[in-house]
């Protein structure tokens, strides 16, 4: 049974410190692992193998994964999802000291942290009302993006930064970001067992929180655009990594490409200041609106231009919409299932939303691979047109003071 601490100001904070400290962690892995191995090798395919590996266990666990969430503490669940990817990390940091990473471990490590936050996602989303009270839901909502959103503006230079520096650095920064957020969780008091439901056949428990977003045709809807968005934002980040850091046509170095990628950030941030005004003045549809057509600016610009600050200008515009959406999504999710079944609501909206994200991967590394990164409607390199000149872009490879030259990563 759950023993309810809704209105503890203290158990909020500590899961939200937690729950953030574990988002870091997951940023700087998903910055400096795909870079990592596209400094390596050079290959499409093995970028596409990295972001498959954190994206596709939503799509292989979300609904097992789910109903694990509504049938054990949930405040556990977090904790060992924390766990597992801290060691995993750790791991590689460790092969990393000994001089030695391998691409295939990487790829591993990308799956173990993608399948870990099947579990983290929908468990920290079902904790909050245990917490919270209802009419703070979209207060506390807020904050958590608000959160996310700070954590991108860091996450991204400072993972570009840290893989400048070594790989082993840069490994064990997101371990000890996963280490934080553990302790934070470990805090918390009370028991988040959900009230067990009236007993149903195994494969019904599995599609109920589809059932339930099928039933609810505005939850539906949002569902499935965000599916469709996501799977666009993962072809094109393939794509964009190999085609902006050196030896591709933008011609970046990690650091740039990570002050780059953290202009999505920087927009979050504007669209966290915003998100009051957008839900009480504008309301649900415009904050639905804004994320889309901000989406579509992000992906059209490499297309169009080579120009480095309108592309920086136009990922910031893309990152405007995120926090409102966000809002929406987890509040309706919250008032729309019932405490039982919020696990695995949560979890089928992520297993349609982001497990979107693996389909985007292979689109993207496929396009890569048959058309290549310097594929250019602008008609010339973003180097030829002055606007970025070609860097050769070095660093430590696992702390040691073995060179490399970066290979080109979209």
């Amino acid at each position: 049974m759950q023993h309810s601490t809704r209105g503890d100001a203290r158990c909020f904070w500590l899961l939200w410190s937690g729950t953030v400290a574990s988002i870091l962690g997951g940023s700087l892995a998903r910055i400096v692992l795909p870079v990592f191995v596209a400094s390596e090798t050079g290959s499409p395919a093995a970028v596409s193998a990295i972001v498959f590996g954190f994206t596709a266990p939503r799509l292989a666990f979300g609904l097992p994964l789910g109903l694990l969430v509504d049938r054990v503490d949930r405040r556990l669940a977090l904790v060992g999802a924390i766990l597992c990817r801290g060691a995993a990390l750790a791991l590689l940091a460790g092969l990393g000291l000994a001089g030695d990473t391998p691409i295939a471990l990487a790829i591993l490590v990308a799956a173990v942290i993608g399948t870990a936050e099947v579990v983290d996602e929908p468990a920290a989303t079902a904790l909050v009302p245990a917490i919270v009270p209802p009419d703070r839901l979209d207060a506390a909502n807020r904050r958590f993006v608000a959160a996310e959103m700070v954590v991108e503006i860091v996450s991204q230079p400072a993972g570009g930064f840290l893989l400048g520096v070594g790989l082993l650095l840069a490994l064990s920064t997101g371990a000890a970001a996963y280490l934080a957020g553990l302790a934070g969780l470990l805090l918390v008091a009370g028991t988040f067992r959900p009230a067990p439901a009236e007993a149903r056949p195994l494969r019904a428990d599995l599609v109920a929180g589809l059932a339930v977003i099928w039933r609810q045709p505005v939850l539906r809807a949002i569902t499935l655009m965000a599916g469709t968005i996501n799977a666009c934002w993962t072809a094109w980040m393939v794509a964009f990594i190999l085609h902006a850091l050196a030896p591709g046509p933008m011609g970046l170095d990690e650091w740039r490409l990570g002050l780059l990628l953290g202009a999505d950030g920087i927009g979050g941030a504007i669209g966290v200041a915003s998100v009051g005004f957008v839900l009480g003045r504008m309301g649900r549809r415009w904050a639905i609106g804004i994320n889309i057509a901000g989406n579509a600016l992000m992906y059209l610009a490499p297309l169009v231009t080579p120009n480095v600050w309108l592309i920086c200008i136009a990922i910031a515009i893309g990152g405007i919409g995120a926090p409102p959406w966000g809002v929406v999504t987890r509040t309706l999710q919250q008032r729309t299932a019932p405490d039982h079944l919020l696990g695995r609501v949560s979890a089928a909206y992520r297993m349609i939303a982001h497990g979107a994200n693996a389909v985007g991967t292979v689109i993207g590394g496929l396009a890569a691979e048959l058309w290549g990164v310097g594929c250019r409607f602008s008609g010339r390199r973003a180097a030829d047109a002055g606007d970025v000149p070609p860097v050769p872009a070095r660093h430590h490879l696992s702390g040691l003071c073995r060179r490399r030259a970066t290979a080109g990563l979209m």
